[in-house]
């Protein structure tokens, strides 16, 4: 035992070769699953859907192998809530559709691998509350029509490398609170109707982007909080309904 625990609780290894991999969500289950820290699995099973799987375990720090397992479906709060997990484990995620979560409250990890997003419908909060993440490689969501609370609270977030935002619907509060970013990636935005809040409280964003708004009905809050903001591009409002705030408190505005 260490501290009390079991060894066998610290560190988990699954080394079937056609099973699937078992889920411990730590908010309903009766195992002490608090206390894993390491998890290994050299499985190459596969199942359609891990929602909640893996769901605060709190102490979780290092997820390994799971690139041999065709994740698919839904994969909805997989992660969620793992907040000593460092770094985003290497997956396989090319059928799964629904990305909803999946990280939101991992707030000590730094990095993530670059995911296949090529299936995905949503991305919701996927990475909301990362608040040490820095960097997020490029996102080939051109199948997803929901990004909102994306990289909500990535307070360390710095650079995004690109991100197809093509089909995007909504993008409320998509970087809500990314206090660090003072560059955004390229956004192509035909399809977008809900803006709110999109880049509420960026306090290091000097210039708004030029995209496409002539769907959009909401812009409320959107720059909200801007505080470096002196430059926005003249957006397209003809069918906005809701432009309440979006850019109060954005004291450095100029044009």
């Amino acid at each position: 035992a260490a501290n009390g625990v079991p060894l066998g609780l610290l560190d988990i290894e699954w080394s079937s070769p056609t099973a699937s991999l078992p889920g411990i969500d730590a908010t309903t289950s009766t195992q002490p699953a608090l206390y894993l820290q390491h998890m290994k699995a050299w499985s190459s099973g596969t199942s359609t859907g891990y929602t909640n799987w893996y769901r605060s375990l709190t102490n979780l720090r290092s997820v390994e192998g799971f690139e041999l397992t065709a994740l698919s479906g839904n994969c909805a709060r997989m992660f969620s809530g793992c907040s000593a997990l460092l770094h985003g484990p290497a997956l396989n995620t090319t059928a799964v559709t629904d990305f909803t979560s999946m990280f939101l409250l991992c707030s000590r990890m730094m990095s993530v691998p670059t995911y296949d997003y090529s299936s995905a419908t949503t991305v919701d909060s996927l990475f909301g509350t990362c608040t040490s993440l820095r960097s997020v490689g490029v996102m080939n969501t051109s199948s997803c029509v929901a990004f909102s609370s994306l990289f909500s609270a990535c307070a360390s977030l710095t650079s995004v490398a690109a991100i197809d935002t093509t089909l995007g619907v909504t993008l409320s509060a998509m970087f809500n609170g990314c206090f660090a970013l003072a560059t955004l990636p390229v956004l192509n935005t035909p399809a977008a109707t809900n803006m709110l809040s999109m880049f509420q409280n960026c306090y290091s964003l000097a210039v708004a982007p030029t995209f496409d708004t002539s769907k959009v009905t909401s812009m409320q809050a959107m720059f909200n909080g801007c505080s470096s903001l002196w430059s926005v591009p003249a957006y397209d409002t003809s069918k906005v309904t809701n432009m309440a705030n979006m850019f109060q408190s954005c004291a450095s505005l100029r044009t």
